[in-house]
């Protein structure tokens, strides 16, 4: 009797818990904020999203393009972290609606956080740097860089490294962090520039004239040069010599063979002529 009297009362007792409308009025009122923070949290990726893909489009069609490969990573990333971050401040707003304490959540993360950025500093400096290179277009897959003391052909771009091909073969393998400063020799057009060294003796203006000649030859021949020869006149004079500096502009990363056409055709026309060459 006195079990089932225990019983009864423990019933009558959760009954009358349950009947309370003040009970339910908080269990709805904490399920429409936890919806709407749900809700809020939704819109906001939403939002998020669409200004990147927004921004990312301009940079692909803007005048500094951005490469579909390239806006495609660049928009998985943020859109990644916006995510963690929106749904990480929802949850908090979560559990703060049934009263649990968020200061020792907080403290403990921040704890861990601090220690996974000591140990990982230079990751962090890699993917940040990373992040900036794809971002910024600085270059792209198949450029011609120098950087990090390489020279090379960009094989692969990274949020953590970068490789690079030397004219050997060697494949370099850069961490983003390491890259301070980079020139892109693929970028904009470059220039032919030749240094020709004669004696004192010969004529300068005659001089000028068959170099510019053969200049405009090979411009005729080369659809990389498009632009026109310069001479810029007497580089270098010295006991032994003059040396007279020509300019050729040429289509990107093509500077270096134009060169070497130029002295290739100067040489055989200054033998014809018996220009002497120093």
């Amino acid at each position: 009797m006195n079990d089932s009297g225990g019983l009864q009362n423990l019933w009558n007792n959760t009954y009358e818990w349950l009947s309370r409308p003040e009970l339910w009025l908080h269990i709805g009122s904490v399920a429409v904020k936890i919806f709407l923070i749900y809700l809020a949290a939704k819109i906001c990726i939403g939002i998020f999203k669409k200004t990147v893909d927004r921004m990312l489009r301009e940079r692909v069609k803007g005048p500094v393009q951005l490469s579909q490969k390239r806006s495609k990573t660049l928009s998985s990333l943020l859109n990644n972290i916006a995510v963690n971050v929106i749904y990480f401040i929802a949850i908090l707003l979560i559990l703060a609606e049934f009263n649990i304490a968020l200061g020792p959540l907080l403290a403990g993360a921040g704890v861990v956080g601090l220690a996974i950025g000591f140990g990982a500093q230079g990751l962090v400096k890699d993917v940040v740097t990373g992040f900036f290179i794809i971002y910024e277009d600085q270059f792209s897959v198949g450029d011609y860089i120098d950087t990090a003391g390489y020279s090379g052909t960009v094989q692969e771009i990274g949020l953590r490294v970068t490789k690079i091909k030397d004219w050997t073969g060697k494949i370099h393998i850069i961490p983003n962090g390491s890259i301070t400063h980079v020139t892109n020799h693929s970028k904009e057009n470059g220039v032919a520039v030749l240094d020709v060294g004669v004696p004192l003796k010969e004529d300068i203006s005659r001089v000028e004239g068959v170099v510019e000649a053969v200049a405009r030859y090979v411009k005729e021949k080369e659809e990389a040069v498009i632009g026109e020869p310069v001479i810029m006149g007497v580089e270098e004079l010295s006991g032994s010599g003059t040396v007279i500096r020509l300019t050729l502009e040429c289509q990107p990363m093509t500077h270096w063979a134009i060169t070497r056409k130029l002295r290739r055709e100067l040489k055989e026309e200054f033998e014809k002529l018996e220009i002497e060459m120093k």
